[in-house]
C-alpha cells in the first residue's frame, strides 16, 4: 500500500516544489481591488487609462477620511511598479490596503485626519504580467518622465496634475546586476529649502522605518547634472514637489527573504501615513519649500469604480480574494524538490513484493499434546516474472 502511494507523493511534492513567482498578477490584484471597493469606506479605486496592450487598465486606490475635505489633507501620491520585474512594491501596497480595509492598519484611521493617500499599485501591469522590466511599447518607464512617451506615465502624469500632491514616493527594487543593492532611500542633495526639506523626512524616514523593521535604509542622493527623466527626480526638479526613490535589495521573488523585503517596503507606506499626523510641522516645512508652491487640487479621477466594474475578468482566486493577507507557507522550494526526489527514488527501489501474487495455501497437519493441530503455510508460485 505504501509503495503505491509514493508515486502520488512524490508528484505532489514535484509540484509544490515547481518553480513559480509568489506574486500575483494583474487579474489577481484587480479582484482584490474589488473586494476593497466594495469593503471599506475609507477605500476608493479609480480607472485612471489603458496599458499599452489595451487589455489592463492602471488603477489609482484612494485611502481617505470621507468625512475630511482632502484640500486641507496632506496628499502623498506612492507610484508601485514601473518596472514589470519589481513586484515588491505591489504585494505591499495591496497589503497595506488589505490591512486598512480590514482594520489592522494601526494609526491609519487617525492619521487620515491629516493625509490623504493615492496610490497606483501597478503602473506598469502588462510588463508585470509578463515579468518584465519595460512596458508593453518597449519603454522603460522610469526614463519616461518629462517625455511622456508610455501611455502608462501619461496616465501617471495625469494622476499628479489631480492631485497635486505634496510629497511622491516611487517604489523599485534593485536588479542582481546593480552595482548597488542596499535598502536604500534616494532624494536630492542640493544647497535649497526643498532638498533640505526633503532629506529631513528621508533621514526621519531611514531611522524610524529602518530602526523598527531590523532593515537598514542606506542614505544615496544625486546633485545638478544629472539625469532627470527619473520619476523622482523629474518631480523635485522640474515640477519641485517634494520626492524620494525607494528601492529594496535585489533577491528572489518568492520565500523568507521576498516577505522581509514586502514587509520593508509596506511599513514604509504606513510610516508616511502615520508621520504626517505625528509631524506635522515637519510636512508643513516639506510643502512651503516646494518652489512655485503646488497648486490645488482638481480631483479630476472621475467616479470612483464599483466592485463589479473593476475587472470584467478576475480570476477565481481574485474574486474570493479575503481583506485578510494570507500568508505562504515558508518551506523553501529547493526543500519540496529534494523531499519529492526522495520520494521518487524511495519508490524505485523499495522491494517489489505483491501481496496478491499467485501461490496456495498448504496445510499442515502435527500432534500436540496428543491433539492435531493444523497450520496453514503460503506457497508463492514458481511463475517466472
Amino acid at each position: 500500500m505504501v509503495r503505491r502511494l509514493l508515486p502520488l507523493l512524490a508528484l505532489a511534492l514535484l509540484l509544490i516544489g515547481s518553480p513559480a513567482y509568489a506574486v500575483m498578477s494583474y487579474s489577481t490584484m484587480a479582484g482584490r481591488l474589488a473586494v476593497l471597493a466594495a469593503h471599506s469606506p475609507l477605500v476608493n479605486v479609480y480607472n485612471v487609462g489603458k496599458a499599452a496592450s489595451g487589455d489592463r487598465s492602471l488603477w489609482v486606490a484612494s485611502v481617505r477620511d470621507p468625512n475630511v475635505d482632502a484640500i486641507s489633507t496632506t496628499r502623498i501620491l506612492i507610484l508601485c511598479r514601473q518596472h514589470g520585474d519589481e513586484p515588491v512594491s505591489t504585494e505591499a501596497a495591496m497589503g497595506f490596503l488589505e490591512r486598512v480595509a480590514s482594520g489592522t492598519a494601526p494609526g491609519v484611521p487617525t492619521a487620515l485626519k491629516h493625509t490623504s493617500l493615492y496610490i497606483l499599485p501597478m503602473v506598469n501591469p502588462d510588463g508585470a504580467d509578463k515579468m518584465t522590466r519595460r512596458s508593453g511599447q518597449g519603454i522603460d518607464l522610469n526614463r519616461d518622465w518629462g517625455r511622456f512617451n508610455g501611455v502608462e506615465t501619461q496616465a501617471a502624469y495625469r494622476v499628479f496634475k489631480a492631485v497635486r500632491p505634496q510629497f511622491v514616493i516611487d517604489m523599485h527594487s534593485w536588479d542582481k546586476e546593480d552595482p548597488y543593492r542596499a535598502n536604500c532611500l534616494e532624494g536630492p542633495r542640493m544647497a535649497t529649502p526643498l532638498s533640505n526639506a526633503v532629506r529631513e523626512l528621508d533621514r526621519r524616514a531611514r531611522m524610524e522605518v529602518g530602526d523598527g523593521t531590523g532593515q537598514a535604509l542606506s542614505e544615496i542622493g544625486y546633485s545638478t547634472g544629472i539625469e532627470t527623466t527619473l520619476c523622482h527626480r523629474y518631480m523635485v526638479e522640474t515640477l519641485h514637489t517634494p520626492s524620494l526613490l525607494f528601492e529594496t535589495t535585489a533577491g528572489m521573488d518568492e520565500g523568507d527573504e521576498f516577505t522581509r523585503r514586502v514587509d520593508l517596503a509596506r511599513t514604509m507606506i504606513l510610516w508616511l501615513v502615520r508621520d504626517t499626523s505625528a509631524n506635522p510641522e515637519s510636512w508643513h516645512r516639506l510643502a512651503a519649500a516646494a518652489n512655485p508652491p503646488t497648486p490645488r487640487p482638481t480631483f479630476a479621477l472621475g467616479d470612483p469604480i464599483g466592485a463589479s466594474r473593476i475587472s470584467s475578468t478576475p480570476s477565481k482566486a481574485a474574486q474570493i480574494a479575503s481583506v485578510t493577507p494570507l500568508q505562504p507557507f515558508r518551506l523553501p522550494r529547493t526543500i519540496w524538490w529534494a523531499l519529492g526526489m526522495c520520494a521518487v527514488l524511495v519508490g524505485l527501489t523499495a522491494k517489489r513484493s505483491d501481496p496478491y501474487e499467485a501461490g496456495y495455501v498448504r496445510v499442515d497437519r502435527t500432534i500436540r499434546n496428543g491433539k492435531s493441530v493444523a497450520r496453514g503455510v503460503y506457497v508463492a508460485s514458481n511463475r517466472s516474472k
